[in-house]
């Protein structure tokens, strides 16, 4: 696994400028990051349609793709840009983070999707890939760490404060050393299949997956294989029934 984060951050080898440059923007020049400077000083926070329209064109030029449509509310937080892929019509509400810090895959969202206020893709060098018409509901959390792969199919709908973790556990064998200090196991990524409906705080672990057209019902905890059209729900989520049975 790449170097943690916070390692990057908490270092004396760069200049906190440099360290900040390269979270924010990674590898690219000083122009790209003047402009994403920029942007974020006078356009962030710019209210009304004057806000909307200058936050498109700014943001395009900074993004890896930008379809046709976007809209990018007031607050959104937005990291490494260059390394974030667009579909057509993509809607970032109010109070949004995409964050694709790393070295990694970054973060890829496809058309017609709504990531609703308040809701976070963070990446510590994994990858994010959303299918087309998916909703992200607010303070939703969706995180891929490492060399993990999370990857939401098209059609899925993802309730409030859902939390989906794509990173593996810390080492904890020794008891001399802070976990911390340990690193972190192998990431096994997690798969969720076109047309899932994922409840309010609902959390999936790393190495789940999770079959076409299956429910998960709120407050679950899902670990492990829920197979296709199932209805599952509890702590760990255990499938009840059926639909169409």
């Amino acid at each position: 696994m790449a170097e943690k984060i916070q390692r990057q951050i908490f270092n004396d080898r760069e200049s906190a400028a440099r360290v900040y440059r390269r979270l924010c923007v990674g590898d690219a020049g000083y122009s790209v990051f003047l402009r994403y400077e920029g942007t974020l000083l006078f356009l962030k926070y710019l209210p009304g349609a004057l806000g909307l329209a200058l936050r498109r064109w700014a943001w395009r030029g900074l993004f890896g793709r930008m379809g046709r449509g976007a809209v990018i509310g007031e607050g959104v937080s937005i990291r490494r840009p260059g390394a974030i892929r667009l579909g057509d019509r993509v809607v970032l509400d109010d109070g949004a983070v995409l964050d694709a810090k790393g070295a990694g895959g970054g973060i890829t969202v496809g058309s017609d999707v709504f990531i609703s206020r308040g809701a976070a893709l963070a990446c510590k060098d994994g990858a994010i890939e959303l299918g087309s018409h998916i909703t992200v509901g607010a303070g939703a959390l969706i995180q891929s760490v490492g060399e993990s792969r999370v990857r939401i199919g098209d059609y899925a709908m993802i309730a409030a404060h859902v939390y989906v973790i794509g990173c593996g556990d810390y080492r904890s064998d020794c008891t001399d050393r802070p976990m911390f200090e340990q690193g972190l196991l192998p990431s096994r990524g997690i798969e969720i299949e076109r047309d899932v409906w994922l409840g309010a705080n609902v959390v999936v672990c790393d190495g789940a997956r999770i079959g076409e057209g299956a429910i998960i019902g709120a407050q679950s905890l899902v670990r492990g294989t829920i197979p296709p059209r199932a209805v599952a729900f509890g702590c760990p989520a255990t499938v009840r029934r059926f639909r169409g049975s």
